[in-house]
């Protein structure tokens, strides 16, 4: 009799297990009990934030450009602003930067729809974007220009153009590879292209790769194992966009892209960090001027997003960023405000797998680690930029 309770224990265990299993697996985006972030504000940037480019680097929060809020509050009029700034968390401050040159022959100082890449140590690299228009009072939609900052020598030095003027597109580092991914045009209708410099053969300039699966601007990249990750984004623009919940990965080994699991939500203009091994995503919209306080990891290796705590308000068009254990996220909505998420005491669950899926599953490729960095080959300084004015504080 206690052998015919065991066995039939342990059989009604197993069906119980395999049901679970079956559940998690049908219900699968999210795998893990939410993610333990104290956020809290850090200090405030020196300008709204809005559309900026921005990134992560050498242990430091970045932003590029982005609209100049408080000439569009005065004026109704979307200009790109030239000011860039560094934020040292072990200071607490921000430190202004060079200012950024022009986009596009003949424009004006400033873009918007920059997209990002870093070193993450000497290097922070800028591609294409919202150029200002000649006189500054507007914009311009798509640019060619590639520019190189120097964390070191804070300065901005030329590297190859686009083929064609692109913004809203992503950008990665690769091993010594920059890769540009989708974005608009100049007549904003979005686009699948993907081309790849590189970095120690300029002179070959940039060459189509595979193109993108599914065409969408404003998506957000990073670069996690040797492969690109590209996130959400939109197709179309303004009210007329469709939100995406794509992600794909993209291994430079095979030249192809990979379908991963979807977003658990539908967004653009969301900001994307990494700390090497996991996605972070924060912010965004589902639909045009529709911000949430949304907060997700994924977990490459496992296939697997978990959920973070929220962001403490609604936040898009923002930089997120991962330094030393913590998430920042600067600005968003035209905000000054820098979020600070604190993992201390407290540290991120890893992602656990969503159970074995059922059979005619497609297997995970195993990510091709990234390649040694070689020194970097010398490009073109470009000329020094004024300090731009104090601008006034809109509300």
């Amino acid at each position: 009799m206690s052998s015919t309770r065991t066995t039939y224990a342990t059989l009604v265990a197993v069906v119980l297990t395999a049901a679970t299993a079956v559940l998690c697996w049908m219900t699968g985006a999210l795998a893990t009990a939410a993610g333990n972030v104290s956020w809290s504000n850090g200090t405030d940037l020196p300008f709204r934030a809005h559309e900026a480019g921005g990134i992560g680097a050498d242990g430091k929060v970045f932003v590029f450009g982005g609209y100049d809020v408080e000439y569009i509050g005065q004026t109704g009029n979307w200009r790109p602003r030239s000011r860039a700034t560094s934020y040292d968390p072990a200071t607490g401050t921000w430190t202004e930067l060079a200012a950024l040159p022009a986009f596009a022959a003949g424009s004006a100082a400033g873009a918007t729809h920059i997209g990002t890449a870093t070193d993450d140590s000497r290097y922070v690299y800028l591609a294409g974007g919202y150029p200002a228009n000649k006189n500054g009072t507007g914009q311009l939609f798509g640019s060619k220009t590639v520019l190189r900052y120097d964390i070191a020598n804070d300065r901005y030095d030329a590297l190859p153009d686009l083929p064609f003027a692109r913004g809203a597109g992503g950008l990665g580092l690769i091993g010594r590879e920059l890769h540009f991914v989708g974005g608009s045009d100049n007549a904003r209708e979005t686009v699948s292209d993907h081309w790849a410099l590189d970095l120690d053969n300029l002179a070959a300039g940039w060459k189509p790769r595979a193109a993108l699966p599914s065409p969408r601007n404003h998506l957000a990249t990073a670069v996690v194992h040797g492969r690109l990750f590209v996130a959400g984004g939109q197709v179309g623009e303004n009210a007329a966009a469709t939100t995406s919940d794509s992600l794909e990965a993209y291994n430079p080994a095979t030249d192809k892209w990979n379908d991963e699991p979807s977003l658990p939500t539908a967004l653009s203009h969301l900001g994307l960090a990494t700390n090497g091994d996991v996605l972070y995503l924060l912010g965004g919209e589902t639909a045009f001027t529709k911000p949430g306080t949304f907060a997700y990891t994924f977990n490459p290796a496992t296939e697997t997003w978990g959920p973070l705590t929220a962001l403490p308000d609604k936040r898009s068009t923002g930089v997120a960023a991962f330094i030393d254990g913590v998430l920042y996220y600067a600005g968003g909505g035209r905000s000054k405000i820098l979020y600070r998420g604190s993992t201390t005491g407290a540290p991120l669950p890893t992602p656990v797998p969503t159970a074995t899926p059922v059979p005619g599953s497609t297997p995970t490729p195993t990510p091709k680690p990234g390649t040694t960095p070689k020194p970097n080959p010398t490009a073109t300084p470009l000329p020094a930029k004024p300090t731009p004015e104090k601008l006034s504080e809109y509300e």
